[in-house]
C-alpha cells in the first residue's frame, strides 16, 4: 500500500524495461525493495544512510551522491524525493509530489520540514526539469518559487492492473474476512490525524446515529506511529466495534479489499494525490473525496466531493450514497469512464520524454 510513492516506483521500472539499451543505476541511502525481479539494465547501490538531520542529508546529496555519479559516469540524475544535488554539473530531473513540508504533516518530521523549506528554492533552481502530478501544484510552485514554466512537466497517472472489479462470491468472502459479513466504507492510506481521519470518524458517528446500521468502516493501512494519539482515540471511540484496522496487506488482499467496498472515502484536505481514488474507480467502486483543488482537477465529476473540514457534510454524502443506489451507480460508471483515459504507456512515454528533454536542454 505504497500510494503515490508506489506508483512512481512502478512507473520508473516500466520506463527502464522499455529502454533496454540504456543503463540505469538506482542509488539510495537505504536498501530498496521493489518486490520484483529488476531488469538486466538496472544496478542497485546503497550509498549509506543520509540520517535524519538536514546536515547529513546535504552531505549525502552534495558529497556522497556526486562521487558515485562520477564513478558510474552518469549522464543524468532523476531525483524522486523533491531534492537535488547542488554540486553536480549533471542535468537533473526532480519529481516534486506535493508541498506538504510547508505545514505539519505525518509525511515529514519537523527536521525534514525545515530542511525542505530551506533548500527547496535552490533545488528547483538547480533542476533542469521539475516533474509534477497536477496543474494545481505546478501553479503553486510557479508562484512561490518563480521558476520558469518551461522547466516543469506534468506526470500523468496510471493504475496497477491488479485493481479490477470482482464477482459476488469474492465480494462476500472479503466482507466475511474483514467486516463480519457486512457492507463497509473504506479508507485506504496512512493512519494518522493529518489525513483528516478524526473528521472521518465524526462523520461515521453521524452515519451510525442516523441510520442505526451495522455497516463497518474499514481503515486499510498501518499506524504512522506506535501508540499514536489517533490509535488512542480509536480505543475510546464509541463505535470502535464497527471500525476495522487491517494493518499491512498483501497486493492481492489490498486489491480485493478495494473492489469489495461499498464506497471509498478519501477525506484528506491536503493538496496531495490520492492514488486510491483511481484504484477504486478501476474496481467499479464509487468515491467520496474532500473538495480540494487537486481532487477537483484530477477526478472532476467522477467523484462526489464534500467539505472535508465539516464532518456533517461528509456524513450527509455518506448517507446519501447509502440510501441512493441509483446515484451510487452513476459515480461507478463515471469512474469507469474516467479511469479509461489513464494508461501506463502514456505515463511511461511522458516520463521518458521528460528525461530526454532534461538531458538535451
Amino acid at each position: 500500500m505504497d500510494g503515490f510513492e508506489g506508483y512512481i516506483k512502478q512507473l520508473v521500472l516500466r520506463m527502464v524495461e522499455e529502454q533496454p539499451t540504456h543503463q540505469f543505476f538506482f542509488l539510495s541511502d537505504e536498501p530498496l525493495d521493489f518486490k520484483t525481479t529488476l531488469p538486466a539494465n538496472v544496478t542497485v547501490a546503497t550509498l549509506g544512510s543520509a540520517g535524519k538531520q538536514g546536515v547529513l542529508q546535504k552531505y549525502w546529496l552534495d558529497v556522497k551522491l556526486p562521487l558515485w555519479l562520477r564513478k558510474i559516469k552518469a549522464n543524468l540524475v532523476i531525483n524522486l524525493d523533491g531534492t537535488a544535488s547542488l554540486t553536480t554539473k549533471l542535468p537533473q530531473c526532480v519529481l516534486l509530489p506535493d508541498l506538504c513540508y510547508q505545514q505539519s504533516s505525518a509525511a515529514y518530521t519537523p527536521v525534514m520540514r525545515a530542511f525542505y523549506k530551506r533548500w527547496m528554492p535552490r533545488f528547483l533552481q538547480k533542476a533542469r526539469l521539475v516533474l509534477l502530478p497536477s496543474v494545481f501544484l505546478q501553479s503553486e510552485i510557479l508562484k512561490k518559487y518563480r521558476i520558469d514554466q518551461h522547466k516543469t512537466a506534468l506526470l500523468p497517472a496510471a493504475v496497477p492492473e491488479r485493481f479490477q472489479p470482482v464477482g459476488y462470491e469474492l465480494k462476500e468472502s472479503v466482507k466475511a474476512i474483514f467486516a463480519q459479513g457486512q457492507e463497509y466504507f473504506l479508507y485506504k492510506g496512512p493512519l494518522h490525524e493529518d489525513y483528516n481521519l478524526v473528521n472521518l470518524l465524526k462523520a461515521f458517528s453521524f452515519f451510525k446515529k442516523r441510520q442505526q446500521s451495522s455497516w463497518k468502516l474499514v481503515l486499510a493501512g498501518a499506524f504512522a506511529e506506535e501508540n499514536s494519539s489517533f490509535q488512542q482515540l480509536l480505543e475510546t471511540y464509541k463505535y470502535k466495534e464497527d471500525i476495522v484496522v487491517t494493518g499491512p496487506l498483501g497486493a492481492t488482499e489490498e486489491a480485493e479489499l478495494v473492489a469489495a467496498a461499498y464506497v471509498l472515502i478519501s477525506p484528506s484536505v491536503a493538496e496531495t494525490v490520492d492514488t486510491a481514488v483511481w484504484e477504486a474507480m478501476q474496481c467499479g467502486v464509487p468515491v467520496l473525496a474532500a473538495s480540494t483543488a487537486t481532487n477537483k482537477e484530477l477526478f472532476g465529476d467522477s467523484v462526489r466531493v464534500f467539505d472535508g473540514n465539516h464532518p456533517t457534510n461528509m456524513a450527509e454524502w455518506i448517507m446519501h450514497l447509502y440510501r441512493q443506489e441509483e446515484e451510487r451507480s452513476v459515480y461507478i460508471e463515471r469512474g469507469k469512464v474516467h479511469v479509461k483515459t489513464l494508461s501506463w504507456k502514456g505515463a511511461t512515454n511522458t516520463l521518458w520524454q521528460s528525461v530526454v528533454q532534461a538531458a538535451n536542454t
